[in-house]
């Protein structure tokens, strides 16, 4: 099922009293304050469209921060409600943001009235349902019955020209190297069967290839991938913290040579009793992006704008 326009279908007042709900149980500090500001952000959603101006009065912003978590709590909130007034339950019931994915064992009839109570339970929220004996499509999964058992396999749209960044493209090689390796994850994390994985892989290997990708490259990204193990990749990933000073340049070709330059110098710095403290180990070099060239368009058209650093590009 997923839910219709879920962030601007939400009353203010029934998200509101989810939050607070949550705030309560989980005793947390200032539940008072961060009610106000939901309020406050809530009440001040103002925008412009053809030189008019606009207040949104019912829901949030898709693009403010908190919408997610604010959309997340009132869906908790709303599933607790409505499954406390049903005889019969889900076998398995998942859902990320607006996408819900269950197993439904009581017969199609049951299914359907099921969906019909679901949207006569608020006046504002309403959900779409695809239903199957066989298979489902859910995010970018295709779930499946075999032999009694959950299969499941990469679900491509139709619209999918399979479009990746090219190698050729102006873009720190790590960015190059971290795109096959992560879809190679991918298509191991979801696909359950040897074969249909297989399948994926061969799809991914033509895709990269048509974008630039040297076959070397690709083979060492799909070993690299295919070392890690899959019970590992299906848990959830917590990333280490890390101390380290950013050290932020806008990105160019040889920025890379940066990282060795930074570990060089280190010494310099563990010299200073002071400074080696600070800076115990060597900064973390972060890549900005540069200003592409349709900002520098933008930019040119301003008033009193002057920039000598723009220079004609020799190869």
């Amino acid at each position: 099922m997923d839910v219709s326009a879920l962030y601007t279908s939400i009353p203010h007042n029934d998200g509101i009293a989810a939050t607070a709900s949550v705030l309560n149980t989980n005793n947390c500090q200032s539940p008072n304050t961060i009610q106000q500001l939901i309020h406050f952000i809530l009440d001040h959603n103002v925008f412009t469209f053809d030189n008019q101006f606009f207040i949104q009065t019912h829901g949030t912003a898709m693009g403010t921060k908190f919408a997610p978590q604010y959309a997340n709590i009132f869906m908790h909130r709303f599933e607790q409600d409505f499954f406390s007034t049903q005889d019969l339950q889900p076998t398995l019931y998942t859902r990320y943001i607006d996408d819900i994915f269950f197993l439904w064992t009581h017969g199609e009839e049951s299914l359907i009235k099921l969906h019909s109570d679901i949207n006569k339970f608020h006046p504002t929220i309403k959900l779409t349902m695809d239903y199957s004996r066989l298979s489902v499509s859910f995010l970018d999964s295709c779930s499946s019955i075999q032999d009694g058992h959950l299969s499941t396999t990469l679900y491509r749209k139709p619209t999918d020209n399979l479009l990746m960044l090219h190698f050729s493209s102006f873009h720190p090689k790590h960015i190059k190297t971290a795109i096959p390796y992560g879809q190679v994850l991918r298509v191991h994390r979801i696909c359950s069967d040897e074969g249909e994985r297989d399948g994926n892989l061969e799809v991914l290997r033509d895709a990269l290839t048509r974008t630039g990708y040297d076959a070397q490259f690709i083979d060492r990204q799909f070993r690299r991938a295919a070392a890690r193990n899959c019970n590992d990749l299906l848990r959830r990933q917590t990333r280490a913290a890390t101390d380290r000073v950013p050290f932020v340049v806008q990105y160019f070709p040889g920025a890379e040579k940066l990282r060795h330059v930074l570990c060089d110098l280190q010494h310099i710095i563990n010299e200073d009793e002071l400074l080696a403290k600070t800076f115990p180990t060597p900064p973390l070099l972060v890549f900005k992006q540069p200003p592409n060239l349709k900002q520098i368009i933008v930019c040119s058209k301003l008033p009193g704008f002057q920039d000598n650093t723009i220079q004609p590009c020799q190869r």
